[in-house]
């Protein structure tokens, strides 16, 4: 019989980083003969069909969820859909806990994670994060790369004539360097939200001879051994080499390394006259990143270190005004969607409320003594 692993994650309605993610572990873990299921709050039609194209994997609407299900393993992103499922009678074994960023509030940990429960982020920095500001040791589950980028692509000879740029934010000076760029001949393709939005995939990015982003796309294209010019909204380092690898994959390949921004002229000609010298290392960068970023052997790894885990179930009064709040908040979102669209917008008072509850026990006040909720701070 096949061990049961649930995923949790909000939003399940785009091509974004969390989705993908999730998605992506979830693939593995079918690959791996895992019966999986995947939990959310915002599922499109769309995304849902995508999904489950997939036969084992399940995507579930919180207010769906089968509570007589038995998981084996529960694996949770956006900590206040698990403080729910818990609250309302989650059936499990073992719970690892996950974040993605140290910016989103919804990325941010669970108590549990102060309980001995395992935390896994997806960077450096953010291990580094999660112990300055919560004194937290947390796992190294790094953005990884699933079997299909296992690709062998043809050489090509050294010219630079097809770029892509994958971005759902692009800088002003990004949009006038592409401009530039098809002027001299290059053609030039843009995937993102305000362009041609559609699943970054192997048999995509290996059209290409340059790829331009950020964050995970750059470890796709750098498993491939395709040269990545590292620039987006938050500015960039520009080409990846192998001087530069270890930093910015301590800082998410966001650009926030440096925070470097430049005019688009510069973009242009770093891109055209640095071509050459990066394919010179992209072999060794793509062997690199195919010992590091290979996601069956790293989520082999987040199972093992679930598996050994010894957690304790909090009692303290802290945890259940904690869980007391967030499932309330969860059960009045839930309550909301099954409403009209435009009372469905009221959503965003309870999330301003879920946010300042988990900065309230989660963040300096948790510390100190907790104070008193009240309508100033909608």
């Amino acid at each position: 019989m096949k061990k049961k692993f649930l995923l949790t994650g909000y939003s399940f309605d785009g091509y974004h980083g969390s989705m993908m993610h999730i998605f992506e572990v979830a693939k593995e873990l079918q690959l791996k003969n895992y019966d999986v299921y995947i939990v959310s709050v915002e599922i499109t039609n769309k995304i849902k069909d995508y999904v489950e194209s997939f036969s084992n994997i399940n995507l579930i609407s919180l207010d769906d969820f089968d509570y007589n299900l038995y998981f084996d393993y529960v694996l949770a992103y956006h900590a206040p859909i698990l403080t729910f499922l818990i609250d309302n009678g989650l059936k499990y074994n073992k719970i690892g806990l996950g974040s993605l960023s140290s910016i989103l509030k919804m990325e941010q940990p669970s108590l549990l994670a102060l309980y001995g429960y395992p935390l896994f982020v997806s960077n450096k920095r953010l291990v580094d994060i999660m112990f300055e500001r919560y004194k937290i040791n947390s796992n190294l589950f790094i953005n990884s790369v699933p079997e299909d980028y296992n690709l062998n692509l043809e050489k090509k000879d050294n010219a630079l004539r097809k770029i892509v740029i994958v971005s759902n934010h692009l800088p002003d000076e990004l949009i006038e360097a592409k401009n530039i760029l098809e002027k001299k001949g290059l053609e030039v393709k843009v995937i993102g939200k305000e362009y041609d939005y559609q699943l970054v995939t192997p048999n995509l990015l290996k059209q290409y001879d340059l790829v331009i982003t950020i964050g995970k796309t750059a470890q796709y294209a750098l498993y491939l051994g395709i040269p990545v010019y590292n620039y987006d909204h938050f500015g960039g380092v520009g080409y990846i080499n192998l001087k530069n690898l270890d930093i910015e994959e301590y800082y998410n390949f966001s650009g926030r390394s440096s925070f470097r921004k430049i005019m688009s002229e510069e973009i242009v000609n770093e891109i055209i006259d640095g071509y050459e010298k990066s394919l010179l290392e992209v072999d060794d960068i793509k062997k690199i990143a195919r010992e590091r970023y290979s996601l069956s052997k790293n989520l082999d790894s987040v199972i093992k270190i679930i598996d050994d885990s010894t957690p304790i179930m909090p009692t303290s009064p802290e945890w259940e005004i904690y869980n007391n709040h967030l499932s309330e908040i969860m059960q009045n979102l839930l309550e909301i969607r099954k409403l009209n669209e435009d009372f469905y917008k009221k959503k965003l008072r309870y999330i301003n409320f879920y946010k300042f509850i988990n900065f309230m026990t989660f963040g300096r006040c948790y510390k100190n003594t907790l104070k008193i909720l009240n309508e100033k701070y909608f």
